[in-house]
């Protein structure tokens, strides 16, 4: 299975993550808010999930979007002794939470005007939930 659809520059993989590492960086924003990220997520589908041939501008946003994701399953998930905001599976690649948050941000247009890092949050949380959050926490079985 060819990892990308079609070919993309190491330049473009370069400054995607470059892009995403400057971004996540600010400390006066949410770094992407919801109308760029959906902007983000429908480059996205165009050049890894449709498969549609993409301009360089569409193959640095799908790209950008992919590490955008990627950066806040790094930051966020949870280990052995923290409490994560969710419990990502070993071996869970970057197109893998890709498209999980993609599906999500697909099924949940009324979050649309949250920042990019709630949409993606909320997303890998519903599908990877952390051991604090499991069902049975949830429902007050714990003591049982």
């Amino acid at each position: 299975m060819k990892l990308f659809p079609i070919p993309i520059s190491r330049s473009t993989v370069v400054a995607a993550i470059f892009a995403v590492i400057i971004i996540a960086s600010s400390a006066d924003t949410f770094a992407i808010d919801g109308l760029q990220f959906r902007e983000l997520s429908l480059s996205y589908r165009k050049v890894f999930i449709n498969g549609q041939d993409a301009n360089k501008d569409d193959l640095f946003k799908a790209g950008l979007f992919t590490g955008y994701v990627w950066a806040i399953v790094e930051s966020w998930h949870t280990t052995e002794n923290d409490k994560g905001l969710f419990s990502i599976p070993t071996g869970l690649t970057n197109e893998q939470a890709a498209r999980i948050v993609f599906d999500y941000i697909e099924k949940h247009p009324e979050f649309w005007h949250l920042p990019g890092m709630f949409q993606t949050s909320a997303a890998l949380q519903e599908k990877f939930p952390p051991p604090y959050l499991q069902k049975s926490e949830l429902d007050g079985d714990q003591d049982k």
